[in-house]
């Protein structure tokens, strides 16, 4: 019994790190996660998933979306409820879910490749630095790559064949698009591995019972996504699709730059020297894709281009590494399966070759790693530093309808309960000021940090050098000035 889990046992020992590195009690002034704890705090206080206090600019209005699909937020919930914008319990959660997410991985891998080959794939995910990295983002990136392993997998329990999978088919996927809606390539995907199964099949009865099961889980996925985003927990459908359709028509379709983008960034996944290494590791990734599509095609052989072609056209790759993350362990599986494959016509001796190609791979992580470890102590440039907290701290002594104005201006709704607006990139001064009057107590924040920082605001800087009459400095401490409009 112990030899049959014995890699499974030591996977999950050795994934048992994750629950101490990177994890700290502060964040950065992303705006993202103000937006997803904000959301959870409706979820926990009953109110619509839209307050979100962001007042919207006129000359930018789809600066931030109004709400995100409740997936993501509905899983932070009872954290919110118990811990508040305690950051500690939040990077707990994040690290279990990663550590679910390698041991799916590792079932994923097993089923597919050697058992110490799966184990090596499965650290060389958890322990990239990029994954260690962002679980301090607290994003819903890792989540929806744990919940997309469990459903490439899905087809392949005992459970799929039962009469009734379908529903719990509907519910995985309505829950993936809830997290993000890039889940779409899940559904998509799920259709076609479905209907080639179907176009297989010589008895017709049994072509028309998996037609009726298709339909019915695509249509499970439609039911319960609908019940979560707009029966449950309303998230306004129609300002869903002009945030993200409006990328389409506020930016140009580039794909040969996204392309260029993403094989730039796909240097940093492995922390190797030489230009070639992106080259040569794409290179393996298709081989290894295009021998399991032609070998024995499954469902992750669908998804992985149909994702791949959706970041591709996608007209925005400033996420950077994010975007990659959901399809990360299939990168490495594929070019781990296909380095194994090779090496594999030589005989089974020199299949310990290609394990030990594996195995150099993950000792290049040592040194990022160390780099991560040693500043894990220091707290982030954001919202629970002392000058930021005493900033809120005199913000919330104002009235509750005063308005703030701070580029970051979801935290900033989110930390000092207050509405707040921002200036936008194509906003004159004059119709800043305009917009500004509009409210009858206004406070300006001008964070005094270098130009390398997230919150350093040149075009508000600009602002209170031209309407300075308009302004009344009353406050400041070492990162903050704070400026009141004069009545």
């Amino acid at each position: 019994m112990i030899n049959k889990f014995r890699y499974r046992i030591i996977t999950a020992i050795l994934l048992l790190p994750l629950f101490f590195i990177n994890v700290k009690d502060s964040h950065d002034w992303g705006d993202d996660f103000a937006q997803y704890l904000l959301q959870a705090r409706n979820i926990v206080d009953g109110r619509p998933q839209t307050d979100n206090g962001l007042l919207v600019n006129i000359k930018d209005p789809v600066y931030a979306i109004e709400a995100y699909p409740v997936g993501f937020p509905l899983l932070i919930s009872p954290i919110y409820n118990f811990s508040k914008l305690s950051i500690f319990p939040y990077c707990i959660l994040i690290s279990l879910i990663l550590f679910i997410c390698g041991i799916l991985c590792f079932e994923f891998f097993r089923k597919r490749t050697g058992e110490f080959t799966s184990l090596i794939l499965t650290l060389l995910f958890c322990y990239n630095a990029n994954i260690i990295d962002l679980k301090k983002q607290i994003l819903s990136e890792i989540p929806f790559t744990c919940l997309l392993m469990f459903l490439l997998l899905w087809p392949e329990l005992n459970a799929y064949k039962k009469k009734y999978s379908w529903i719990i088919t509907g519910i995985l996927l309505s829950y993936l698009i809830s997290i993000r809606l890039a889940g779409l390539a899940a559904v998509v995907a799920f259709a076609l591995f479905e209907l080639n199964k179907v176009r297989l099949k010589i008895d017709l009865k049994e072509r028309s019972d998996q037609i009726v099961k298709l339909l019915f889980s695509l249509l499970a996925t439609f039911f319960f996504f609908i019940l979560m985003n707009h029966i449950w927990f309303p998230i306004k459908a129609g300002g869903l699709l002009s945030f993200y359709s409006s990328a389409f028509v506020s930016h140009d379709i580039q794909a040969a730059n996204n392309l260029s983008f993403y094989y730039i960034v796909s240097e940093f996944l492995f922390p190797f020297y030489g230009k070639w290494v992106p080259s040569f590791w794409i290179l393996i990734d298709i081989s290894g894709w295009l021998i399991r599509s032609i070998k024995t095609p499954s469902f992750s052989e669908y998804f992985f281009p149909i994702y791949s072609i959706l970041i591709i056209f996608y007209p925005y790759s400033n996420a950077g590494l994010r975007f990659l993350l959901p399809i990360l362990p299939l990168l490495l599986f594929y070019s781990g399966y296909f380095i194994c494959w090779s090496f594999g016509f030589f005989g089974e001796k020199t299949k310990w070759i290609s394990t030990g190609i594996l195995v150099v791979a993950l000792s290049a992580y040592l040194t990022p790693l160390k780099g991560i470890i040693s500043t894990q102590l220091t707290i982030e440039d954001g919202p629970e530093q002392k000058e930021s907290i005493e900033l809120f701290n005199y913000l919330k002594t104002k009235q509750p309808t005063s308005a703030i104005v701070f580029c970051k201006a979801r935290a900033m709704s989110l930390y000092s309960g207050h509405s707040s607006l921002y200036m936008a990139k194509n906003q004159s001064n004059k119709e800043a000021f305009v917009q500004f009057h509009r409210y009858n107590m206004l406070y300006l924040v001008v964070a005094k940090v270098n130009p390398e920082n997230k919150i350093y605001d040149p075009r508000l800087l600009n602002f209170i050098s031209t309407y300075k009459e308009n302004y009344e400095h009353v406050w400041e401490n070492g990162h903050f000035d704070v400026y009141k409009q004069r009545l």
